[in-house]
């Protein structure tokens, strides 16, 4: 009996396993050379559209005619995307629609802007110092003119305000609705208020007025020139050439 390190008992034919100071070298088998495993597949798609006639065989014929229509549609509406609007305006609605907390909320807010206004319309007839319940943006410089305070011009306004304040609430952050959609909806519709601001109307713009009758009618057809080039460029996809010496 033998006892090794802390005191462990072997046996002594146990320790007589190692090899022996004669005994001839032994030779380690040789393992066969691992082969190397097959490539996995990739599982993201090389850059850029595939080719479809890449192999010489023309599968869609028509597509150019495809590229001609979207070339033409791009050209009236000036490089937007109709599937964006469309994208847009789609997210907005089924999300508000499935939302009833939000319709409720839009339509308190609508009854509480149409009590704001016609207070304030009754009450600017009489007084004339009424505080309006909705005032322009700080860079809405559009209503500047003094004559914007006074009746029927106050109302017009503040009926605009009111309407533009209403859809910035419809338009507001909502459940599950994609911010940059929202984001679009709300440019959108700012933009469609914007052309029935009564500030873009002769007849309910105190400054066009008083502008008409000191000119005589004079702007009114220079403004009339100016639309008609305004739409021939919108319509043609054209530019003015830059007035010499202009910078940006």
């Amino acid at each position: 009996m033998t006892w090794i390190n802390a005191g462990v008992p072997i046996c002594a034919v146990d320790a007589a396993i190692v090899t022996k100071p004669d005994d001839p070298p032994q030779k380690r088998t040789q393992l066969p050379a691992r082969e190397a495993d097959p490539p996995l597949p990739a599982l993201v798609p090389p850059a850029g559209d595939p080719d479809p006639n890449a192999s010489g065989e023309n599968i869609h014929p028509y597509q150019d005619l495809d590229r001609l229509v979207r070339a033409i549609v791009a050209r009236y509406t000036g490089g937007v995307s109709p599937f964006s609007v469309f994208q847009a305006w789609s997210d907005w609605t089924m999300h508000l629609g499935r939302a009833p907390g939000r319709q409720l909320e839009l339509a308190e807010q609508a009854a509480r802007n149409t009590v704001k206004v016609l207070n304030y319309a009754a009450k600017g007839s009489l007084d004339k110092t009424a505080e309006p319940p909705f005032a322009p943006d700080k860079h809405d410089h559009r209503f500047t003119h003094p004559d914007w305070s006074r009746m029927p011009f106050a109302f017009w306004q503040q009926s605009f305000l009111a309407t533009e304040d209403w859809w910035d609430h419809a338009t507001d952050a909502l459940r599950g609705l994609s911010e940059a959609n929202s984001d679009r909806v709300r440019f959108m519709i700012r933009q469609a208020l914007d052309l029935v601001s009564p500030s873009n109307f002769p007849m309910t713009n105190p400054e066009i007025i008083e502008e008409t009758l000191r000119r005589k009618g004079a702007n009114l057809s220079v403004g009339a020139e100016h639309f008609i080039e305004d739409l021939i460029q919108t319509v043609t996809q054209t530019r003015k050439k830059l007035p010499e010496g202009f910078r940006i």
